[in-house]
């Protein structure tokens, strides 16, 4: 049996990396929903079989009634609430069986509600909004900005590159994830990190002290921490590159809210450091404490 102390030094090692397994697994217990969640939103598919039915029981085709008929059968519903994860992309027939879902699943059963009828359509993704537009569509406030587009009939694809607000983001950090989030995993979330925090803190031991200010440290850290400025001034340069590199990746996809779960690791990865310069136990390159301030 390995010694204890082997164990100590893989766990202060790949802290960050226990922290980031913790914070997938509480969001999804099952990995693979978010990879076919990745697949599915990068190609979308509508799925007129699926709604055969319900398009025969549509004597109408005008988009609008068939829109507004949609969202009636289909109540909105975040997907913390509907599928107990954060962000899901189900499929059509997943939808009519839950019977509830967002606006991205909505859009996927009007699409092909319209597809069912012969009627042309698009869905449009923006940053925060999923639509379908049609010939005649009249459009609200949410629909807007588009960054991603495919045609039901050439099936073919656009892409913009987004504008991406800061308020858009914490707008939909708030709305679809803080405040949807049952209390238990929110709970196991706060509590699991905390612990591992804890736990790296006891088991960080003294030694020779680092000529590096703790305010300094502290500071950027506070500031500029989700982009690793604080470990560039300590001199771990690959952590620092990897924690600018996990903000940008999860700024870059925030708008399909695959990067919501990198933009809260990388948040919490930095409040952690904050904590260890503020405590005095983050190191620099050559394993000194950062102690004086």
């Amino acid at each position: 049996m390995l010694p204890s102390r082997f164990w100590t030094r893989v766990f202060l090692r790949y802290f960050v990396v226990f922290v980031l397994v913790w914070i997938l697994l509480v969001l999804y217990p099952n990995p693979g929903k978010l990879v076919t969640s990745v697949k599915r939103i990068l190609n979308p598919h509508t799925d007129p079989a699926a709604v055969a039915s319900l398009a025969q029981s549509m004597d109408y085709d005008d988009p609008a009634l068939i829109e507004k008929e949609v969202l009636r059968l289909i109540p909105y519903s975040y997907d913390w609430e509907t599928h107990g994860m954060p962000w899901y992309c189900p499929s059509v027939p997943e939808v009519l069986r839950k019977g509830k879902g967002d606006c991205k699943a909505r859009a996927l059963v009007l699409a092909s509600v319209l597809d069912a009828k012969g009627i042309p359509n698009r869905i449009v993704w923006s940053i925060q909004h999923v639509w379908v537009d049609y010939p005649g569509k009249e459009g609200t406030n949410l629909e807007k900005d588009p960054i991603y587009q495919k045609d039901s009939e050439t099936g073919e694809k656009s892409w913009s590159l987004p504008r991406i607000r800061p308020q858009d983001i914490l707008s939909e950090v708030w709305s679809g994830f803080v405040r949807a989030m049952p209390g238990m995993r929110m709970f196991l979330l706060v509590g699991g990190v905390a612990a591992l925090a804890g736990l790296r803190a006891i088991r960080t031991r003294k030694g020779e002290v680092s000529s590096k200010s703790r305010l300094t440290a502290a500071l950027l850290a506070l500031f500029l921490g989700v982009f690793g400025a604080h470990r560039f001034y300590a001199g771990h340069i690959k952590t620092a590159i990897a924690m600018l590199t996990l903000f940008i990746v999860g700024a870059a996809t925030v708008w399909i809210v695959v990067g919501i779960p990198f933009i809260l690791a990388v948040s919490a990865w930095a409040l952690f450091d904050l904590i260890d310069a503020i405590g005095g136990v983050a190191k620099d390159k050559q394993g000194r404490l950062i102690r004086n301030w």
